[in-house]
């Protein structure tokens, strides 16, 4: 009898091992050039996506949203497609649309907001993973939306219109707005690369901006990522003179990834710092990272 146990138990421990094995998690998504990179730390592990770009992990690590280009017989488009990191099954979004790009999945894993482009203006799209339930967010003055974020809480959408910054829920109703310039000033440049997003804690903004700086070879103002302080109502700048910096992630735990360049020769770097302003560390080549969070 206690040989059968143990023979039982020594299968159960193999069973959940070969389990184990086929976990499909990764740590980080980025953009390397013309293809995607989604690495697994430990044990070390990189799966490439080519010809893609816009890369976002979902916060289990499990998939990938990307953004696929087609230009073909003088028609263009750009889609999103959802990808299983373990099943390899590839899954545009179910969207009426042919020009949507930009995906973000939102902190709980639930829904993804994206830019979409519709009746000759910018909006937000927001679908929930399983690919029902869209909702489109338009601007409530007719400048078109930019730049989707989500609050820490995941019930919330940031978006922007150059001028405004809005809040809407997932029902897509408007309910609140900070006005960019009374906000953070007007030194800045923003853009609708421009992403606006909220610390863990709330009590901060971070987000990325052209400045009255520029990078050698690049005729453009260079940009620098910031953190707006609700308390002291003052902006900290994040990132160091001498790069340009941009596609700003923070994670839960106030953790910064960005990217840079330091002249028009100089291939992305990705960097982590701290919110509290830490040196930043280079990581590896590359843009537009997104981390794994739980």
């Amino acid at each position: 009898m206690k040989q059968a146990v143990k023979l039982l138990l020594i299968l159960l421990l193999y069973s959940c091992a070969g389990l184990d094995s086929k976990n499909e998690d990764f740590d980080m998504a980025y953009q390397e050039g013309n293809k995607i990179c989604v690495v697994r730390f430990n044990p070390k592990e990189k799966k490439y996506f080519s010809q893609v770009t816009d890369p976002c992990l979902s916060p289990d690590g499990k998939r990938l949203t990307y953004t696929k280009s087609n230009d073909t017989s003088g028609q263009s488009s750009r889609v999103i497609i959802i990808a299983d990191m373990e099943t390899g099954v590839l899954t545009p979004l179910n969207i009426k649309n042919n020009n949507h790009y930009g995906a973000v999945w939102s902190p709980d894993g639930a829904y993804i907001a994206f830019n979409l482009f519709d009746n000759n203006e910018w909006h937000v799209g927001v679908i929930k993973t399983d690919n029902t339930g869209l909702q489109i967010l338009r601007s409530p003055v007719g400048n078109g939306l930019f730049a989707p974020a989500w609050m820490p809480d995941s019930q919330q959408i940031i978006a922007h219109d150059l001028t405004t910054i809005y809040i809407f829920n997932l029902a897509g109703e408007q309910e609140e707005t900070f006005n960019i310039n009374h906000l953070i000033g007007d030194k800045f440049f923003v853009s609708s690369a421009t992403r606006f997003q909220f610390s863990a804690d709330q009590n901060n903004l971070i987000f990325n901006a052209g400045i009255d700086e520029t990078i050698p070879g690049i005729d453009e103002p260079a940009e620098a990522i910031f953190s707006y302080d609700f308390n002291s109502k003052k902006c900290k700048r994040l990132t160091p003179r001498g790069l340009s910096c941009f596609d700003p992630w923070p994670d839960a735990s106030d953790t910064l990834y960005f990217a840079a360049i330091k002249d028009s020769g100089f291939k992305p770097t990705i960097y982590k710092t701290s919110l509290s302003g830490s040196k930043p560390i280079p990581l590896m080549a590359g843009s537009r990272p997104s981390i794994k969070v739980k």
